[in-house]
């Protein structure tokens, strides 16, 4: 596989940000900790000790970064890599010397001209290194780790000079007749990022940074140094560093030498089990139909960790409408799913640092994995795999994720609703956050509840919804990992057919039709579930996903976002300037007629879950479904019936803001349109419970009379997020009551009382038997151990009939 080409103006933009030195100095004025009759964790005051560890830290990031740098230059100088990606471990701090300098080695072009093409580069570097490794003070500490920054940032100029110059060589030996297109673009991206004068690099390269958000100063006993931040930041200080990051996100200035360090410090303090990390403050997936409008398809920019904290997290324009999520993707070449799980679960301490840069600019989520059982057989592992599993979650959900995605590989049917009730049942998350079942589109599937076995994509893909929603978790994911690697797409391009025989898919090319991830998406919103596809996507299919109204998409790995060596499977280097065109293909193809419409019908997917819409809507959502379910949909249908009356009601309602259940309240208790009478439509929620309706309408509006004040009478933003807040919990709580659960049933009997009155059949599409939250309650019973189990024996009882 030939890697993708590192031409964008910004390819190297933000290595520079975070190894850029323009002649700061060190910190080294000293003065006493503050006195204060008020002791608060600010300023922070780091010992010695632990500033060394701190130190070595930001130097290893720095050396990482030069290597990165060289990756970014395959088209110069190659790629080959036979090791995996770098890895937490704790070893003698006596190792730091021996680790860091043999690290240096690697820093260089591979090839043996390029050994010292600074001349006294890498020596300087070392010398640097062992100088800051043996002081004993803070200061000359500070002053020894300032030289590194310096020395790394002139490597770094000699790297990108270097290139340039090679570059240059070939195109004049070939009178640039040679040179490719890729290789120009290079080239002249190289000459303007090697432009400097002695002081800085090109403005658009690297700017000089203006002033550093801390403030800090050496105290001489104890030894330590003490960092100081802005009162407006707060007192925390991890927060403080959520709110910097943010800051650096939005503008092009390098980060100071003095900020990079305090990040390095958050590290670390994220290191010893400080969270600054509020779970209900976490960003949410958002509804179906309801997120701003260009994002109802997210795009999932998935990396075991690096790639976000020096990357993806870099700009803010990165993460609109984006997930920052995190998984080991790295698998060796010539190894199956069996031996290596095509995803992995991502380093508790990745994920933290990842977070500490996300903050609240975009959800993050996780994978957690296939469930770990020594023996094979789930009844003798249950409790073991459980309790481990959950544990897993439960770590990452107290560290803000939206979600963690768990695989369901290599379980029946049955075991799978056991495993998800479990997990469930002792995972510690809030109502914001949600669990993820992923199915496996290429793994068989023995349903022992429907005595069946399925073994085509769609057929599981269909069956993997009604076992998401009988788990009792949040979202389905369909997944077309495959002992290849990169994988086999999951979604077909349109126009993916065998030459051979025209009108069949060309299997390869893809698992699942359009139509056929059309259908799967509208059936998993109807039943309230959130929906994600993963496997094998590249630029193209992202037109694709957005027409079908999937919620995610995962996105990254060696397909578009990391470099690969084709030969060991091994990965380079996170290309994070491609983001751009991701987004803009995503936010192209949702403002295009079919996306539109998409969003639209994932919006009434949506509210004909929870009951909010009215007779009018329902009849469009069928008109809808049905004119986009076909092979060729018709354009001027389709703006018909999104330009109509009814459409354009639907496509008012407000965004849900990431107050999910605030916003369903409203949709609700809102009536939009009016009847032949001239009366408001009622929602088809209150019209078949007109009795209870006007008690269960005053309750919610009750509930929201809050935000009314909030809005009249209160500008001070903490006194909104606690008002907001508190509604937002009032409402989900109400939600569980039997009030409101038994007006949900009462809607769900009237629909299925008249898809048994239709002539003809109503398709089975439209007979939904399991919704998201009729598995609710958490109580404890017997472990897992057959059908009997109090746990899972209701799958086994009197089926619906499907008739």
């Amino acid at each position: 596989m030939r890697p993708r080409t590192a031409t964008s103006p910004d390819f190297s933009e933000e290595i520079i940000r975070w190894i850029s030195y323009n002649g700061e100095t060190p910190p080294l004025a000293t003065k006493d900790y503050p006195k204060s009759s008020n002791p608060t964790n600010k300023p922070l005051k780091i010992h010695f000790g632990e500033l060394r560890f701190v130190a070595i830290a930001s130097i290893q990031t720095s050396l990482l970064l030069l290597r990165s740098t060289v990756w970014r230059l395959y088209l110069v100088f190659g790629f080959h890599r036979a090791e995996q990606l770098p890895y937490f471990t704790s070893v003698p701090s006596s190792s730091a010397e021996s680790i860091l300098l043999e690290l240096v080695e690697s820093i260089n072009p591979d090839k043996e001209k390029f050994k010292d093409f600074v001349p006294g580069s890498k020596d300087k570097l070392k010398q640097a290194i062992v100088d800051t490794l043996k002081a004993d003070v803070v200061s000359e500490l500070l002053k020894e780790l300032y030289k590194v920054f310096e020395v790394a940032h002139n490597h770094w100029k000699g790297i990108i000079a270097l290139a340039a110059q090679e570059l240059q060589n070939k195109g004049n030996k070939q009178l640039q007749n040679e040179l490719s297109p890729d290789e120009k673009k290079l080239l002249k991206e190289l000459q303007k990022a090697s432009s400097s004068n002695k002081d800085a690099h090109a403005e658009d390269i690297s700017p000089e940074s203006k002033v550093n958000q801390f403030t800090a100063w050496c105290s001489l006993e104890p030894d330590c140094l003490i960092l100081d931040w802005s009162e407006e930041l707060g007192s925390d200080f991890l927060k403080a560093l959520m709110s910097i990051a943010k800051l650096y996100s939005v503008s092009p200035e390098p980060y100071a030498p003095l900020d990079r360090l305090a990040f390095h410090m958050g590290y670390y303090l994220l290191s010893q089990g400080q969270n600054p990390f509020e779970p209900y403050k976490c960003r949410t997936l958002g509804t179906p139909g309801f997120r701003k409008i260009n994002y109802q398809t997210y795009l999932s920019l998935t990396d075991p960790g690096p790639g976000h904290i020096f990357g993806t997290t870099g700009k803010a324009e990165w993460m609109n409408g984006a997930i920052v999520h995190v998984e080991h993707l790295e698998r060796p070449a010539g190894t199956t799913k069996a031996q290596v799980e095509s995803y992995r679960i991502p380093s508790v301490l990745e994920f933290a640092r990842i977070r500490l840069h996300t903050g609240d600019a975009a959800p993050n989520t996780c994978y957690i994995g296939r469930p770990l059982h020594d023996n094979g057989d789930l009844k003798y592992d249950f409790i073991k795999v459980i309790d481990t599993v959950s544990s897993a979650c439960t770590s990452m959900f107290q560290l803000g994720t939206a979600e963690c995605k768990i695989a369901m590989g290599g379980l029946k049917a049955s075991d799978m609703v056991a495993y998800m009730r479990a997990l469930r049942g002792h995972t510690l998350k809030n109502y914001r956050q949600c669990l993820s079942a992923a199915f496996n589109l290429h793994t068989p599937l023995v349903d022992d509840i429907e005595k069946r076995y399925l073994d085509k994509p769609m057929e599981i893909a269909l069956r993997a919804i009604d076992l998401t929603a009988l788990g009792g978790f949040d979202k389905v994911t369909w997944d077309g990992a495959s002992d290849s690697y990169p994988s086999v797409p999951l979604l077909q391009l349109p126009n993916d057919r065998d030459p051979r025989s025209p009108d069949t898919p060309n299997p390869p090319n893809g698992l699942l039709s359009l139509l056929e991830a059309k259908q799967l998406v509208h059936q998993a919103h109807s039943a309230g579930l959130l929906t994600y596809f993963s496997a094998g996507f590249k630029q193209k299919h992202i037109a694709v996903a957005v027409q079908s109204g999937v919620d995610g998409i995962g996105i990254g790995g060696a397909q578009v976002l990391r470099n690969m060596d084709s030969q060991t499977g091994m990965h380079g280097d996170y290309m994070e300037w491609r983001i751009s065109e991701l987004i803009k293909l995503r936010d192209d193809a949702a403002t295009d007629i079919f996306g539109q419409a998409a969003r639209l019908l994932a919006r009434l997917d949506q509210m004909y879950y929870e009951g909010s819409l009215n007779e009018g809507e329902l009849d469009l959502r069928k008109h809808l479904y049905e004119s986009l379910h076909q092979e060729n949909p018709f354009r001027d249908t389709i703006t018909q019936e999104l330009e109509g009356e009814i459409g354009d009601n639907v496509n008012l309602i407000t965004e849900d803001q990431d107050t999910p259940w605030i916003a369903r309240a409203k949709r609700l208790v809102q009536r939009r349109g009016l009847d032949e009478k001239g009366n408001p439509n009622p929602s088809l929620l209150e019209l078949c419970n007109k009795n209870e309706w006007p008690a269960f309408e005053t309750t919610l509006s009750n509930l929201l009379k809050p935000l009314e004040f909030n809005a009249e009478e209160s500008r001070d933003p903490k006194v909104q997020e606690i008002i907001v807040s508190s509604v937002e919990g009032d409402v989900h709580s109400f939600s569980m009551s039997p009030r409101w659960k038994k007006l949900t049933e009462a809607y769900r009997e009237l629909l299925r009382a008249r898809d048994r009155k239709q002539k003809p059949k109503v398709p089975w599409l439209e007979r939904i038997k399991h919704f998201k939250g009729d598995v609710d309650l958490n109580i404890k019973a017997t472990p897992f151990e057959n059908k009997n189990s109090p746990a899972i024996i209701d799958l086994f009882k009197s089926k619906d009939d499907k008739a």
